[in-house]
């Protein structure tokens, strides 16, 4: 799944998925999310590319939003302990942008009491 498709407005069938896929997780679980891969891929440099953000970390910005709303909604909805795993700097081509957003992401949720950062030592 697309971080982008986890928008409210978003009607694309990856959200609905997620969303189903949501609601058969147990009240009260411990869950590890792991997204960003696709959109560190492509989404992120597309997005600089066709003007919609002046900058990675603009955009990069903008995605992290999308992805901590998304989580805190199931949070509350499902009563989770959230952990999110960094995204894997796996592809050549995309580890800088991916350690960017990484580093991003872990400075978002350091601010956070209920969604924990799995810090793996990536930097």
């Amino acid at each position: 799944v697309k971080i982008w498709h986890l928008r409210p407005e978003c009607r694309f069938y990856p959200k609905t998925s997620f969303d189903n896929a949501m609601r058969k997780i147990p009240k009260g679980s411990t869950v590890i999310f792991c997204f960003g891969e696709i959109d560190c891929r492509e989404g992120l440099v597309a997005a600089v590319r066709k003007n919609k953000y002046e900058s990675l970390e603009k955009a990069a910005s903008a995605l992290i939003d999308v992805y901590v709303a998304a989580l805190k909604r199931v949070r509350k909805s499902r009563d989770l302990s959230v952990f999110v795993h960094p995204v894997a700097p796996v592809l050549n081509e995309t580890r800088p942008v991916v350690l960017d957003f990484n580093l991003m992401l872990k400075n978002r949720l350091s601010q956070s009491k209920i969604l924990n950062y799995l810090d793996l030592g990536e930097e």
